[in-house]
């Protein structure tokens, strides 16, 4: 199947054009499974909506899926997710490395990062900057 954009405004029949196609082709083809993506917050409200217009009313072939859901299972099927995390005494070892190594370069923490619980400090502050999302421009 091609890439089709369906344009159109406000309440002009696109969410039920693809609901509808969706459900179609998943009668024609029971043995294909197919994916709706849609934001988390109207998973349930699709989910309700193709089973109401499905003629069988059920959806056993079509999976209604948000995007980290999607993500989810791409990870525990692909096994992503059975990758080992770095604990916090990696992160700190790393850091205190890289630290290390620019050190001379450093001009404002330079003088600091041998100093007793400081590169601790600046893996958490990483941590948290990572957390909230922040990037170079916050």
């Amino acid at each position: 199947m091609s890439l089709q954009f369906i344009l159109g405004g406000s309440g002009r029949g696109k969410t039920y054009y693809l609901q509808h196609l969706v459900t179609e082709e998943a009668k024609l083809f029971p043995d294909r499974q197919y994916i709706f993506l849609v934001p988390e917050q109207f998973t349930m409200q699709t989910q309700k909506e193709l089973i109401c217009m499905s003629k069988e009313k059920g959806i056993l072939n079509i999976d209604v899926q948000s995007f980290l859901r999607l993500a989810f299972r791409v990870f525990s099927e692909t096994g992503a997710n059975n990758l080992p995390v770095l604990d916090d005494m990696g992160k700190t070892m790393i850091l205190k490395k890289v630290l290390n190594t620019l050190e001379g370069e450093l001009e404002y923490f330079g003088k600091n990062i041998h100093k007793k619980g400081y590169v601790q400090e600046i893996k958490s502050f990483l941590s948290e900057l990572l957390q909230y999302g922040a990037d170079e421009e916050t």
